[in-house]
């Protein structure tokens, strides 16, 4: 249900070359000793384990354990979108108001979206809407708070990691001083120790704030499409006839996704299809469509 984004392993992408880019810049006869200068395994320890730590007397370990899953929300979107979503629930109430309500039981094993597949059993259960939006209401609530307690794990990552390499600063100017009488190694020592805040300031800005900001943003889009279906399902439950329906779930769409709805999906003679194509002068696989 799911597709990759782009813009995110992007970002992540273009924010590594722009450091690399920085250090190495007219440097390129050396590169690799260039790079060596930024590199200190016991700064990558303490920069890494040290938030790490921290992190685990902040959340149960239940929160730090999703972290992976979490990681995978802020690369991917949702396969369906609002307008193909709202293209759905038009043919619902179509096929509802025509065969009756009972018959879009007949769906069900195609719809993989879980949210809109209890939804429809609900309706064809025959619940009333006070109920449907108690149930529906709360999941839509719990999903909220947990995408939120994600949210703030990857906040508080952001802010530990510079404050924790600046901790591994510090251990490294006490070790620094027991060379200061060699300003040779006195100097390499300074350099190490410069580096431990480096990686904190990398993390924090490029990597933990960034993701922390995108994760917040998809779980307002998620909120604002699990609203959206709980108000397509009740105008199912109500009987809305496919105009009354439309309206009542249009104002979740902006206005450039209004303008994908009536584009793309206001003529498709065999309803909802997988791609979401329309009839028009443009021909795909021996057939006229556009996306």
């Amino acid at each position: 249900m799911k597709k990759f984004d782009l813009t995110t392993a992007i970002g992540l992408i273009g924010a590594a070359f722009v450091v690399f880019m920085s250090i190495v810049w007219g440097r390129w006869a050396d590169i690799p000793g260039s790079l060596g200068k930024f590199i200190d395994i016991p700064s990558v320890f303490i920069c890494v384990f040290g938030p790490i730590a921290a992190l685990l007397v902040a959340f149960e370990f239940n929160t730090i354990a999703s972290v992976p899953s979490i990681l995978r929300n802020a690369f991917l979107n949702k396969e369906i979108s609002k307008p193909e979503l709202m293209k759905l629930f038009i043919d619902f109430s179509k096929q509802a108001r025509r065969e009756g309500i009972l018959t879009l039981e007949r769906h069900l094993d195609k719809i993989r979206d879980k949210f809109i597949k209890s939804g429809i059993q609900m309706v064809v259960d025959g619940f009333d809407e006070e109920t449907i939006r108690d149930i529906m209401g709360l999941e839509i609530d719990k999903t909220n708070e947990r995408h939120k307690k994600c949210i703030q794990l990857f906040r508080m990552w952001a802010n530990l990691a510079p404050s924790i390499a600046m901790m591994g600063t510090f251990i490294g100017l006490v070790h620094m001083m027991t060379t200061f009488n060699d300003i040779d190694r006195f100097g390499e020592s300074f350099a190490t120790v410069v580096v431990t805040s480096f990686y904190g300031v990398i993390l924090a800005n490029m990597v933990f704030s960034p993701l922390a900001n995108k994760l917040d943003i998809k779980n307002q889009n998620e909120i604002n499409r699990m609203e959206m279906i709980l108000e397509g399902i009740v105008g199912l439950s109500r009987g809305y006839s496919p105009n009354v329906l439309e309206d009542s779930i249009k104002p979740f769409l902006t206005p450039a996704e209004r303008l994908q709805y009536e584009v793309v999906h206001i003529k498709d003679v065999k309803g909802l299809n997988p791609a979401g194509y329309v009839k028009t002068g443009n021909r795909k696989n021996g057939k006229e469509y556009v996306a």
